[in-house]
């Protein structure tokens, strides 16, 4: 996932790191971090645990994860809610950078509110799935939040089918992360060598 790739080549550059899953209802983050069973923010929000209970530490010393915590029901969770702007304003305080991984917006408009405590914002879409149409209705609905977008991140994206009718020449080493955040060297490419993309 690509908030967590993020949250540990921060980290790898010595900054102190949250990366928070805000998906109270499909928690795809939280259980890829295997913290299914640990308390977090929605434990927080309603008052089960303090702050500093769900902060937990990974296996790198630099990078904290809060997951959504252990609840049976999370459905009355409210992103625009006090205990949650508190929880935002002094994790900011304490980490050198905060990555909240949130929802889809277009399915859950409320998190547009959140975005005022945010200092910029990263769009992710999935290649061959996210439509014109949808990114239109994204940006109108960010609205005045526009100036915070710092890029966006394309998943799915497959060089060899990117554009069949061009060439370029790459050469050296490319590295990548893979899901645990650990730098990995993917292929050599000579100077000489002509490779396509889609």
């Amino acid at each position: 996932m690509a908030s967590i790739q993020l949250a540990y080549a921060l980290a790898d550059k010595g900054l102190r790191v949250l990366l928070v899953d805000m998906d109270v209802f499909i928690p795809k983050l939280t259980v890829k971090m295997k913290m299914q069973n640990e308390v977090g923010l929605v434990n927080y929000v309603r008052g089960e645990n303090s702050l500093s209970d769900i902060l937990h530490q990974t296996d790198n010393s630099n990078l904290f994860f809060t997951g959504v915590g252990k609840a049976d029901n999370r459905a009355d969770f409210q992103y625009d809610s006090p205990e949650f702007v508190r929880f935002a304003h002094q994790v900011k305080e304490q980490f050198d950078v905060v990555i909240f991984d949130t929802p889809a917006i277009l399915y859950i408009p409320d998190i547009v509110t959140f975005m005022d405590m945010m200092d910029q914002v990263i769009i992710v879409v999935r290649l061959m799935h996210t439509t014109r149409r949808s990114l239109d209705k994204l940006l109108k609905l960010i609205g005045s939040h526009r100036g915070k977008i710092a890029g966006t991140i394309i998943n799915d994206l497959k060089l060899s089918k990117l554009n069949q009718h061009s060439e370029y020449y790459h050469y050296g080493y490319e590295y990548g992360y893979n899901e645990r955040g650990e730098k990995q060297r993917k292929q050599r490419k000579t100077e000489n060598e002509t490779i396509r993309v889609a």
